[in-house]
């Protein structure tokens, strides 16, 4: 049993919904053609509320509730290939609710032009009841997150034991935020459902210690303005062009887990594997689970480690310095020289003995020179056109064999520069 099969058993809940809010429409009135316009609006209104349409016009946590009575939410939740019981149920109880207001209005068919007396009241009292109750056991059912089938080939929404194994040891609550643009590049707009499908199966499977949000930072400025200054997540420009027109849009597309002090921002290139055939671009999610495990896995070794970068590695950590002396290095490098001998002295704080620190001078090494060309690409660098004396100022981290290049940063100072090495040594962590 697959995804296809659960189309149609989502299809047959969905019918036995609208079949009830038809018989209930039809006992409203003696025209037919009444009665079927009444259905057509109100099945239509319960589709529409939770659609990208109208959900988009608001912030998440109003679109989630919004989907939350919508028909089609909960639909394409079965379709996709997954039985859950908060998605039966929903059907479950419109069927119910419909019903009963429908025994109810029979009933007072059958009772026109009698007095008004204790057994109608009766009739309105528990008609009230079953109502309320329908609707409660749909509130009371959003905290059951177990009861469910993945009926898809190799249950791709059911998390590894892996996963599983690092949300067991959530001391903490921790959050996965996702940032997503609500209009995105044609070729992304289908993986942010699967991206978002995905970081739901993290909150059932975590035993609610983990709070998944969803965010479109273009449409809230404090949202921006939080991931551009704590995450430093910018938004990515993508060309776009169709037949009529061509132009740049911008638009977010990035995860974060934070949990205690300590997080991780996955990027579109994390998340994100682009394959070309011929002029026909393949754009597909690269493992997500596993990127996002890993995530896991990192911020929570950090925190348990106090927040120590070293804490997820195993063995030495080697710091190769390929640099030209101080003073043949240009002014602005000559003073990131400096901050780096700082910023190396703070990290071997917290390396409990894994740092290692090795510089070597290119410049006065052919054979090193040499090497690095072969291994690296590392060539001489000049600062620019005004400036063409050569220098050398390349960093990389060893470790077991691997290596990591550290990129020079955008920005030249102390604070950059330690969290460019920072991130290498994230990227230097073994594998899941």
């Amino acid at each position: 049993m697959g995804a296809g099969n659960g189309g149609y058993v989502a299809s047959l809940f969905l019918a036995a919904a609208y079949i009830a809010i038809g018989l209930y429409m039809s006992s409203r009135t003696d025209n037919a053609i009444v009665a079927l316009i009444l259905t057509v609006v109100v099945c239509g209104l319960f589709y529409l509320i939770g659609t990208p349409q109208l959900t988009n016009l608001f912030g998440y946590e109003t679109g989630d509730l919004l989907r939350a009575f919508s028909t089609d939410a909960h639909f394409q939740s079965i379709t996709r290939g997954v039985l859950d019981l908060r998605d039966i149920y929903y059907y479950l109880s419109l069927v119910g609710i419909f019903i009963a207001l429908n025994l109810l209005r029979l009933e007072r068919l059958r009772w026109a032009n009698n007095p008004d007396n204790r057994h109608h009241q009766q009739w309105r009292l528990l008609c009230a009841l079953a109502v309320v109750n329908f609707i409660a056991a749909n509130l009371w059912l959003t905290t059951i997150g177990w009861a469910r089938l993945d009926m898809t080939q190799g249950q791709q929404y059911t998390l590894s034991a892996a996963s599983k194994h690092y949300l067991q040891q959530l001391q903490e609550p921790l959050l996965i935020r996702g940032y997503f643009s609500a209009k995105t590049h044609p070729l992304l707009e289908p993986l942010v459902p699967q991206i978002k499908d995905l970081l739901q199966e993290y909150a059932v499977a975590s035993d609610n210690k983990v709070r998944v949000e969803f965010v479109d930072p273009q449409k809230n400025q404090k949202a921006e303005q939080e991931a551009a200054a704590r995450y430093g997540i910018q938004p990515l420009s993508f060309e776009t062009a169709s037949k009529y027109s061509a132009g740049v849009m911008s638009s977010y597309f990035n995860v974060v887990i934070a949990y205690g002090d300590q997080y991780k921002v996955l990027s579109y290139q994390d998340l994100i594997e682009v394959k070309g055939r011929g002029d026909h671009l393949d754009v597909l999610l690269k493992n997500p689970e596993y990127a996002i495990t890993s995530a896991i896995r990192n911020v929570l070794h950090k925190w348990q480690d106090g927040g120590s970068p070293f804490a997820a590695i195993n063995g030495k950590v080697t710091f190769h310095g390929y640099m030209s002396a101080t003073a043949q290095l240009p002014q602005p490098l000559q003073k990131l020289r400096g901050e780096l001998d700082e910023v190396l002295k703070q990290l071997n704080k917290t390396a409990d003995g894994k740092l290692l620190t090795q510089f070597d001078d290119p410049q006065n090494n052919s054979e090193l020179a040499k090497t690095l060309k072969q291994q690296y690409g590392f060539a001489p660098q000049i600062m620019g056109l005004t400036d063409r004396h050569p220098f050398w100022f390349y960093m990389t981290l060893e470790n077991g064999g691997s290596h990591v290049q550290i990129p020079l940063p955008e920005k030249l100072d102390k604070d950059a520069l330690k969290h460019s090495i920072q991130a290498a040594l994230q990227r230097l962590a073994p594998d899941l």
